[in-house]
């Protein structure tokens, strides 16, 4: 069975105390605002940073790997749970 991309010691297991920590029943954040990572993407775009770098990754490397990461995790979230259009009336 092949292994997902980011399977580099992170678990199922560890993904869902992520999640579990991060929502609510119902998908409602319920972490304090002052606290990082704030919501789901937050969390897996830093587990992802920090499963890519190595000793010799610097700073900048390591802000452009969570910055992209948050990008596409934000844009593949999008996809998958479409806000419905709102309807204007006049």
């Amino acid at each position: 069975m092949r292994k997902p991309p980011c399977s580099g010691g992170l678990t199922f297991s560890l993904v869902r105390a992520i999640m579990k920590v991060c929502m609510g029943e119902k998908g409602v954040i319920v972490m304090d605002e002052k606290s990082f990572p704030r919501n789901k993407i937050e969390a897996l775009a830093l587990i992802y940073a920090e499963k890519t770098a190595t000793a010799d990754t610097t700073p900048e490397q390591l802000l452009e790997a969570y910055e992209d990461a948050f990008k596409r995790i934000t844009k593949k979230e999008k996809e998958l749970n479409p806000r419905p259009k709102q309807m204007v009336s006049y």
